[in-house]
């Protein structure tokens, strides 16, 4: 398996929250706890998935939880899904929900 980390950085103006490897129900808190704690304040938030290999049904609601957190300040970005995380948001339909950028080139431009 393996390793699991999120790393939340200022760029540019907009608070990047990184994950790299598996999001799943074993890991799917730590993200949770990093957005909430992102979403607390007023920073614009950008959600980088280039280094995350693997979502399940846990990380998805942890991302649609911070989505609704939003209250109506714009859909979460989301930058860089692999080709098989990518597929998985289509196949929900949330990539009609999220800011989906193909790319994690430009992170700070989702917002």
């Amino acid at each position: 398996m393996e390793a699991f980390h999120i790393a939340t950085e200022l760029q540019g103006g907009t608070l990047v929250v990184a994950v790299e490897g598996e999001l799943d129900m074993s890991t799917a808190p730590e993200l949770d706890r990093a957005l909430s704690a992102a979403l607390d304040g007023q920073t614009p938030v950008v959600v980088d998935l280039t280094g995350c290999s693997f979502v399940d049904s846990s990380a998805l609601n942890a991302l649609v939880k911070a989505n609704n957190r939003l209250n109506g300040r714009g859909p979460l970005p989301i930058v860089g899904p692999q080709p098989h995380v990518l597929k998985v948001l289509q196949m929900t339909h949330l990539e009609d929900v999220f800011e989906v950028r193909p790319t994690g080139a430009e992170v700070t431009d989702a917002r």
